[in-house]
């Protein structure tokens, strides 16, 4: 039933259909109590789907929910009427009644739009709470110390209660040290990062200044991108796309969740001198669904690969999990096509790591919007990495927006 209601179309017929239904009820329940007779009662036009009489009045439903209308007995005045209805014509009515069946229909939309809007008020309505999905490499909020998983809870003493919160408070900051408070594992740490200033989009569509410190919303995927094949994972069989699904630990499987405890791992593996990792994996491949949009298809069956963290390169001190992730041939997929539509489908690939635009080294997903924006010309050219090979693609800008 959800994913029907989730259906563009049905979403449409339903909200046009209930309008109509609620603004044609309140024309008609009027006129019944200021003793008017109902001719029509009808909703949708074309061929009906149903019609049947109940009473004097003949309720019908069309095939087109775009409007509807109610019809009095007596709407005008030389109009020729059956005898038992002869008492409660609409023209006969005083003007105060005739006033009222007219206005009935406006004021049950407005009703209606009254009531729903309080239904959501005192719901409530949920926002993305403040906690910090990822932490773009190089950003700001990188070098301030914030980690994946925080909650930011202050930023310059003032609460931050939702995702739009720490938006708006850093987007009017650009260039200026902020002190935040995160809560991070049970603990409360006070941090100070100074947003970077990008020309950004305000909510008017409009260019301006603003504020980014390089974190975003929401736990990245584990799905990986190899750069090397001398990589130790991609000679144990760690193929771009792959996703990490589990690992063996304990005599049994464990979990994996998303790309940071794929990182972590990698990194733990390493230190903790363990000679041999037996890990799950499964290919992962975008597709277009015509619900959802672009999702992650994991039909594919999973596989089981060996690695050897004991003749991995060894880890230092200054090694994070994603540079030393780096050291292994791993980074993440943000600059990774999943998905081309359109007229790229047949210049970019599945698995294509994007590394330049116009000989511009690209640093990440913010960067590349902004290289994007800033780009005036009609086509430019993308140095990318395909099946671990670098090649240059002449792409049409118009096919990227």
């Amino acid at each position: 039933m959800r994913e029907l209601l989730a259906n563009p179309v049905v979403a449409m017929i339903l909200m046009l259909g209930s309008l109509v239904l609620i603004h044609e009820l309140g024309h008609y329940l009027v006129g019944i109590w200021c003793g008017v007779a109902v001719e029509k009662f009808s909703i949708g036009f074309g061929s009906n789907i149903t019609s049947f009489r109940r009473g004097q009045t003949q309720f019908s439903v069309g095939w087109i929910p775009l409007g509807g209308y109610v019809k009095f007995y007596g709407s005008t005045r030389n109009e020729q009427v059956p005898r038992h209805v002869q008492g409660l014509l609409f023209w006969n009515a005083p003007v105060w009644k005739r006033l009222l069946i007219v206005a009935a229909g406006p004021v049950a939309n407005f009703l209606l739009a009254f009531f729903i809007f309080w239904a959501l008020v005192f719901r409530g309505i949920e926002y993305p709470p403040p906690v910090v999905g990822d932490v773009i490499e190089g950003g700001r909020a990188q070098v301030a110390g914030i980690l994946p998983g925080d909650r930011i809870v202050e930023i310059e003493g003032e609460k931050t209660e939702t995702w739009g919160d720490i938006e708006r408070l850093f987007q009017r900051s650009p260039e200026r040290s902020l002190s935040i408070l995160v809560n991070r594992q049970d603990a409360q740490v006070q941090l100070a990062v100074t947003p970077e200033s990008v020309t950004g989009r305000t909510i008017f569509g409009s260019q301006a200044k603003i504020g980014r410190v390089g974190i975003s919303l929401g736990y990245p995927s584990a799905v990986v991108t190899m750069t090397s094949e001398s990589s130790p994972l991609y000679r144990a069989g760690v193929r771009t796309g792959d996703k990490f699904d589990s690992w063996y630990s304990g005599g049994a499987w464990v979990k994996i969740h998303g790309l940071h405890d794929t990182l972590r791992l990698l990194r733990q593996w390493r230190t903790s001198g363990d000679q041999e990792v037996r890990l799950r994996l499964r290919p992962v491949r975008i597709v277009d669904d015509k619900k959802n949009g672009a999702i992650e298809d994991e039909s594919a069956p999973e596989r089981e690969v060996t690695l050897k963290p004991g003749q991995w390169p060894g880890v230092e001190d200054s090694d994070t999990p994603r540079t030393y992730a780096r050291k292994l041939g791993v980074v993440d997929s943000h600059l990774t096509i999943g998905l081309a539509n359109g007229s790229l489908e047949r210049t970019l690939l599945p698995g294509d790591r994007l590394i330049e635009w116009d000989h511009v080294a690209v640093k990440n997903i913010f960067h590349l919007n902004e290289l994007m924006e800033a780009w005036a010309k009609s086509s430019v050219t993308l140095t990318i990495d395909r099946d671990l090979k670098t090649i240059e693609i002449e792409v049409p800008l118009k096919a990227i927006e």
